[in-house]
């Protein structure tokens, strides 16, 4: 997207899937890996040009029949290119059943 100064890639490798974009206006450069499947992973790192700053982020979930419980350290910035570099160190773990 030229008008905004940004470049996207989305690719396969293997099962999973990569994405890599820059913003040249703020200059950040953002890599994004996500695995499918029962056992999914979501792994995100980013890199501050400017400020010399870095943010990431993993998630890994387990799914079963009627469950799931999940591990997240850092947080998801959402696609945000500019979010998650203020965020302090974090680690969460969650479960949900249904009935």
């Amino acid at each position: 997207d030229p008008f905004n100064s940004t470049v996207r890639s989305d690719f396969q490798l293997g099962k999973g899937t990569i994405s890599l974009r820059l913003d040249g206006q703020r200059g950040i450069l953002r890599l994004q890996w996500t695995l499918p499947g029962r056992l999914q992973w979501r792994l995100i790192g980013k890199y501050d040009l400017w400020e010399q700053r870095s943010h990431c982020s993993l998630l890994t979930k387990y799914t079963g029949e009627n469950s799931h419980i999940q591990l997240e350290v850092g947080q998801y910035d959402r696609g945000n290119m500019g979010a998650g570099f203020a965020n302090p160190a974090s680690f969460c773990i969650s479960w949900g059943w249904k009935f």
